[in-house]
């Protein structure tokens, strides 16, 4: 796929609540070779090093690898359009969904003009998803970011008392996705920005394109006339 040089690549790391985003968002921060930015739900969760942070700015942090940290508190758009708009721009930006989102929603902003998706990471709670999968309550939710994944990474494999029956259990809910394991979220950061994981979005996906007008008039309007334009829009 040709992309153009000024595209920054997504991608977006989802799972459930306890398995691991954030501690992965700490390891990639600390452990880049390259400048990335990290878009988080709260810095409050997460723990850097305070001899790694050079400044903070705002909803910002910038730490003296060259690698930014920020603040999801105003929105996806506001967070991708200020990292899409500074100086130097990072080559690469890591969204964390939260704990109950559905990763392939966040996953569309890796479309919007500027960006591309990489891939969608599922991080995977090896200790708890087999019993997360038979909880009524979160059995949907942990099924559908799992069946998202382009990679899905099984953490905490130190705690799992029977890695194979987790493991296929997983290929049946995503039998196309990548399967790699880890402990304390440490993944090989060359897997997760390499070429290996193949993304099904970016073949599926495509934005809506928008577009707003506005009109100011001294006059009534008519409400029959402007219903009647309404309803004449394309869908």
């Amino acid at each position: 796929m040709s992309l153009s040089q000024a595209a920054i690549e997504v991608t977006v790391v989802g799972g459930y609540l306890g398995a691991g985003k954030t501690t992965l968002m700490n390891h990639i921060l600390t452990e880049s070779k390259d400048p990335v930015a990290v878009l988080i739900n709260d810095f409050g969760d997460i723990n850097i090093d305070s001899e790694l942070i050079q400044s903070v700015d705002g909803n910002s942090i910038a730490l003296t690898n060259g690698c930014i940290c920020c603040s999801l508190v105003d929105g996806y758009v506001s967070a991708l359009e200020e990292l899409r708009c500074r100086e130097p721009r990072p080559k690469r930006i890591i969204v964390e969904a939260s704990g109950v989102a559905d990763p392939a929603s966040v996953a569309a902003y890796g479309h919007a003009p500027g960006f591309y998706l990489n891939a969608v990471v599922v991080m995977v709670d090896g200790a708890n998803v087999m019993e997360q999968l038979n909880d009524s309550l979160v059995a949907q939710t942990v099924a559908v970011q799992i069946a998202t994944a382009d990679l899905i990474a099984l953490n905490k494999k130190d705690l799992l008392s029977d890695f194979t029956t987790v493991r296929n259990e997983l290929k049946k809910l995503n039998a196309e996705a990548l399967i790699t394991d880890c402990t304390n979220s440490e993944i090989d950061l060359d897997l997760l920005f390499g070429s290996e994981v193949v993304t099904k979005a970016a073949v599926s996906v495509e934005m809506n394109q928008f577009d707003s007008r506005s009109h100011t008039s001294s006059d009534p309007i008519s409400r029959q006339a402007l219903t009647e334009w309404i309803e004449r829009l394309p869908d």
